[in-house]
């Protein structure tokens, strides 16, 4: 019993640097869309990360494989999860525009209030590519979550006090 998972262990952590491998591939068209499926549904460690963090989550938003973001989200790929950069999966979504995911995980909780390393919030990142309706959403969500209004919202308000440019 022991050993079955002491083996199962090694063999998701394997099936997890393989998964992260094959979805940081340099060409996207180069990455095998079934193998990815096949190595979620086999188990594959969806909470081990690369050397700055990154999980296969993030991979898969940089490649912006949405059939493997949502195996991945299915199966409880920790959405949260933050990189050395401070990348979550929503925040990744939001900079490599891959629009169509956003809803789903702020829908599955992903939290709004956390920022990258260089300070940049969902909504500010969804205003500044212009997505004006994911920013809404994302404000919704994150007054829901922490019973304060919009960070950006707020920070445009004081600005405008303080005369503007």
């Amino acid at each position: 019993m022991f050993i079955t998972r002491i083996f199962n262990k090694i063999a998701a952590d394997f099936r997890g640097e393989a998964l992260r491998s094959e979805l940081g591939k340099k060409d996207e068209k180069k990455i095998n869309d079934r193998k990815v499926l096949r190595l979620i549904q086999k188990g594959a460690d969806l909470k081990g990360t690369d050397w700055i963090g990154n999980t296969a989550l993030h991979w898969a938003i940089y490649s912006k494989k949405k059939e493997a973001i949502l195996a991945m989200i299915d199966k409880g790929a920790d959405i949260n999860q933050q990189n050395v950069r401070g990348e979550t999966a929503l925040l990744a979504a939001l900079w490599f525009q891959v629009d169509d995911v956003v809803p789903i995980l702020l829908e599955k909780g992903a939290r709004t209030d956390l920022r990258d390393a260089m300070g940049n919030g969902a909504e500010s990142l969804a205003l500044a590519f212009s997505k004006a309706d994911l920013a809404s959403q994302i404000r919704t969500v994150y007054e829901q979550q922490t019973g304060e209004r919009s960070y950006a919202r707020a920070r445009a308000r004081s600005f405008e006090r303080a005369g503007g440019w």
